[in-house]
């Protein structure tokens, strides 16, 4: 005797190939701007994570350059001008990497706050849509007392 798991389980079809097509077509329908500011979001959260690699660099060699000079045996005086000579390119570097940060941090609250928002209103339109094609278009929640 075969032991199966699925026994009274009901029995599950398989999506078509159009369903996934379907369901972004419809996304886009109702939600056309939602939609676009998602894309746009992740675009500019892509970006805006590669971004400090660039900014790495800079950082790294003032600290190597600074190490170096320590170990050479530079007076205090010394230091101090070479931490002058780099201070400004040093400010600079942080600031716009905390910049980009900030954004990146804007972008992904915005992106994921809003496909949030869509997808909650997606499903309820959803779940509308078959009450009206079920006949019972009169409930709009699962439990109406």
């Amino acid at each position: 005797m075969s032991k199966n798991k699925n026994i009274g389980a009901p029995a599950r079809n398989k999506p078509s190939a159009g369903t996934l097509k379907r369901l972004i077509g419809m996304l886009f329908k109702y939600y056309k701007w939602q939609m676009v500011l998602v894309i746009a979001c992740i675009v500019i959260f892509s970006l805006v994570s590669v971004a400090p690699a660039l900014y790495i660099r800079t950082i790294t060699e003032w600290i190597e350059n600074a190490a170096a000079n320590l170990s050479e045996g530079f007076s205090a005086e010394q230091c101090l001008a070479v931490y002058r000579e780099y201070a400004p390119t040093l400010h600079k570097t942080v600031l716009t990497m905390v910049c980009i940060y900030v954004i990146g941090l804007a972008v992904n609250f915005t992106y994921n706050r809003v496909l949030a928002i869509t997808t909650q209103s997606f499903l309820n339109t959803l779940r509308k849509k078959r009450r009206i094609k079920a006949g019972n278009p009169c409930h709009t929640r699962a439990y109406n007392p």
